[in-house]
């Protein structure tokens, strides 16, 4: 099977004659990935049928499996929606995810910073209930996610990861298979066709034998964004950016006036659900009017990108 991306992935939204994959992954920005996913289960469940929502980080892999074998008692596809799926972790993304979790805390996003330091952490294979970044040793460290312990002090890391922020996410029964095992063993032999399993994750490590299996037999699709600071990296962002201004004006058939497209990128930068709220709220402060205004967005745009995405 093709690896789709962003490009792409309206041929496969519109190709109905396309037998509908059991396994679709999605992987890569947040946002995308969860726009990406809602045009997929508009198109899968065009004839009917029922999403059922997954929270990955609270995921009975088991449980997860066992309603995938089941037949249903209810009309049309049943799609397993898994979001922040676990699968594809290991420490071979851990910098990707570490580096991820210093930038929200840095933006003052604790939610983001928690959801990064657990999913670290899982990577590492360790228990977020149970393990302190600040104090793990340097060799633990390395051994664990692969790179080198940070200098700084990690102090900040201790209350994303508390107790009382914090639910370890279920242990598998001793003696059960490893999740990604089960994953392959069950479609190999097979499951009801109206069952659809789809996974969302920021990482994946394409080396896991699960992903490549999914990326030959199922469907995968690249959402992933370059977010260096290099000029082919600004290029990327900027064009998925001006997609989804584009995409979002013509959910009320809205338009900017000349210039205020830079101008918004400028004041929200590469943040694109920041991008779409902002817009969002910029549109319904209009009413009827058609095309948003300099005075408009001055009135409710932050003028920074902190303030903006505040």
């Amino acid at each position: 099977m093709p690896l789709y991306t962003r490009e792409t992935l309206p041929a496969l939204l519109s190709d109905r004659a396309q037998q509908a994959a059991q396994v679709y992954v999605l992987f890569g920005e947040r946002y995308l990935c969860r726009d990406a996913a809602a045009q997929l289960e508009a198109a899968l469940l065009s004839e009917g049928g029922t999403i059922h929502h997954i929270d990955g980080d609270q995921e009975d892999g088991q449980a997860t499996l066992a309603k995938l074998r089941s037949f249903s008692l209810l009309p049309g596809r049943q799609l397993y929606k898994v979001t922040d799926s676990r699968l594809f972790h290991s420490k071979l993304v851990a910098k990707t995810i570490w580096d991820r979790a210093v930038k929200a805390h840095g933006e003052g996003k604790p939610e983001q910073a928690s959801r990064a330091l657990r999913t670290l952490l899982d990577a590492g294979g360790l228990n977020p209930a149970e393990a302190e970044l600040e104090t793990m040793l340097a060799e633990e460290w390395q051994h664990h996610f692969g790179f080198a312990k940070p200098a700084a002090d990690l102090s900040w890391t201790k209350p994303y990861l508390s107790s009382e922020s914090t639910a370890a996410p279920p242990k598998a029964n001793q003696g059960t298979a490893d999740p990604a095992e089960a994953l392959m063993a069950a479609l190999a032999t097979g499951i009801p066709r109206t069952n659809i399993l789809m996974l969302l994750t920021e990482d994946v490590d394409k080396r896991k034998k699960l992903f490549k299996v999914l990326k030959e037999e199922q469907t995968v699709i690249d959402l992933s964004v370059d977010t260096g600071a290099g000029a082919k990296a600004q290029k990327e962002q900027k064009g998925v950016l001006l997609d989804l201004v584009k995409q979002t004006l013509a959910e009320e058939k809205k338009s900017l006036a000349p210039g205020l497209v830079d101008l918004l990128l400028e004041r929200v930068g590469f943040h694109p659900v920041a991008l779409v709220m902002e817009l969002r709220k910029v549109m319904l402060f209009t009413g009827e009017r058609r095309q948003i205004t300099r005075e408009d967005m001055d009135e409710l745009v932050g003028r920074t990108r902190q303030e903006a995405l505040f």
